[in-house]
Parts: structure tokens; C-alpha cells; sequence
């Protein structure tokens, strides 16, 4: 039985390799070092000062950023033991289990709800858009509706109607 090491959070990407079946096994005291991890990093992004702006709007400081950051991947960790893809849909998984931002980084606030875990193939796959960007919006669309996020499920099924209006001689993936 594979367990997972310490989780180490000095990367934006944690991994650990899962065993035949895709699961990696959590024993309690790692499942409440997790959940202590969340509360914590939570407690550190609620304390830390944020920068007014001209506008008088509140802006989070880097350090909130990267304590809400830790807060999420830790959830996120806990919500998918095994590759998040759909199963069958593009083929067996492979490799490590890494957190995937649907909507890039930089591009969306990172939340739980933007973030699901893929092992290392389908991660490469979805970032090189093999087989198309379309299937991968489909597939995270799938995902969100049947995780409850249906924000995120409204935004990709949006994306994949832009993706086919703009690109028609793409067929959309089964």
C-alpha cells in the first residue's frame, strides 16, 4: 500500500505516486495534518494585511495570495484521492497526481472549484489540448456539474460554445 509522504508545499504542484488501482491512500493523521494545513494557511490569508487602492478597493497582499493558495490546494488534495478526468475518455492514467488550474493561472483566482487533480498524462494532454480544447472543456464541464460547482460548469459550457463557434470545422469530441 502506497501512503503519501509528508506533504511538502514548497511547489506549486504536489505529487505523490499513486498505487495500481490510482488511489493513494491517506491515513487519518495525514487527512487531519491536511485539514490542519487548510485551517491554518486560512487563518494566516484572514491575518495578513491587504494594500488599498487608489479606488478604494482592498487588494490582497502576495503573502494572502500564497497562504489562500496553500488553503486550496490542501482542499483540493483532500476532495480527489485519484486523476479527476473522466474515465475512459482519454485513456488509462499515468504518473503522479497534479493540481491542474482549468482556467490558468493568473487568469481566474485560484479556488477549489477551478482546480481538480490529474495525474501527469492527462495533465500534459489537457495543457497541449490533445485531443482538442473543446473535449477537455466538455470533460471539466462534466466534472463541475456532477462536484456542484455550477458556476464553473456554466463558464466551461460557454467556453465550449465559443471554442465551436470560432473554430466550426472542429467536430465536438464524443
Amino acid at each position: 500500500m502506497n501512503r503519501i509522504p509528508a506533504v511538502a508545499l514548497c511547489r506549486d504542484v504536489l505529487r505523490w505516486k499513486p498505487n495500481a488501482s490510482g488511489f493513494v491512500h491517506l491515513d487519518p493523521s495525514e487527512v487531519d495534518y491536511l485539514q490542519s494545513l487548510a485551517r491554518e494557511a486560512m487563518a494566516k490569508a484572514a491575518k495578513r494585511p491587504a494594500k488599498k487602492l487608489a479606488t478604494g478597493r482592498m487588494k490582497p497582499t502576495r503573502a494572502s495570495k500564497k497562504a489562500m493558495e496553500k488553503a486550496v490546494y490542501a482542499a483540493v488534495i483532500l476532495r480527489d484521492p485519484v486523476c479527476q478526468v473522466s474515465r475512459g475518455a482519454f485513456g488509462p492514467c499515468e504518473g503522479f497526481l497534479e493540481i491542474d488550474h482549468q482556467w490558468g493561472r493568473g487568469k481566474a483566482p485560484t479556488s477549489v472549484g477551478n482546480c481538480r487533480r490529474l495525474c501527469e498524462k492527462h495533465h500534459h494532454m489537457k495543457t497541449d489540448s490533445v485531443p482538442d480544447r473543446i473535449a477537455w472543456l466538455d470533460d471539466f464541464r462534466y466534472w463541475a456539474l456532477n462536484k456542484g460547482y455550477l458556476t464553473e460548469a456554466d463558464k466551461a459550457r460557454k467556453m465550449v460554445m465559443l471554442e465551436s463557434a470560432q473554430h466550426p470545422e472542429r467536430e465536438k469530441a464524443p
